[in-house]
C-alpha cells in the first residue's frame, strides 16, 4: 500500500513505512493491536465508542481512531498528509529528507528526536528503496 499511496499521492514509502514503524512499535503497540491504528491518528470530532477507544498521550482522556484494517489506518494516514497542515510536505516531492524535516515542523510529532528517530529507520531497513527515486544517504 505505501508504494501504491507514493505512486498516487507523492508521500514517500519510505516515509509512511518510517512512520508505521516507529507510532506503532512494528505493530506491536497496544493501540495498533486493539485499533489497527499504525499512526496514532487520534479522533477529535465525531467520535464514539465504536470508532475511537481511549488511551492516555498528551492527555490521559485522548480518543484514538479505531479502524477496520490495517489497509484503513494506512489510507487514513495518507489522506490526513494531504491536508493543509502538510502543504510543506508535500513541496518536498519525492526527497524523503525534506519530508521528514517538514512532519516536524509542521506538527505531525511532539517529539523532539523524531526526525532522528525516522531518519534512523530509513536507513536501518533502507527503507528509502520503495520510493519512486530511492537516493540512499
Amino acid at each position: 500500500f505505501p508504494v501504491t499511496i507514493h505512486k498516487k499521492l507523492g508521500i514517500p514509502a519510505s516515509v509512511t513505512l518510517a512512520q508505521g514503524i516507529l507510532e506503532s512499535r512494528s505493530g506491536q503497540s497496544e493501540l495498533t493491536k486493539k485499533t489497527n491504528n499504525h499512526f496514532g491518528i487520534k479522533c477529535f470530532s465525531g467520535c464514539n465508542y465504536k470508532n475511537s477507544k481511549r488511551f492516555a498521550d498528551d492527555k490521559p482522556t485522548d480518543r484514538f481512531k479505531v479502524y477496520e484494517s490495517n489497509w484503513f489506518s494506512f489510507r487514513d494516514h495518507s489522506q490526513f498528509l494531504m491536508g493543509k497542515r502538510y502543504k510543506r510536505c508535500r513541496e518536498c516531492g519525492d526527497d524523503w529528507k525534506c519530508w521528514v524535516r517538514n512532519l516536524k515542523r509542521c506538527g505531525y510529532a511532539t517529539s523532539n528526536t523524531y526526525t532522528n528517530t525516522l531518519t534512523s529507520i530509513i536507513k536501518k531497513y533502507k527503507l528509502y528503496q520503495y520510493d519512486k527515486k530511492n537516493p540512499q544517504v
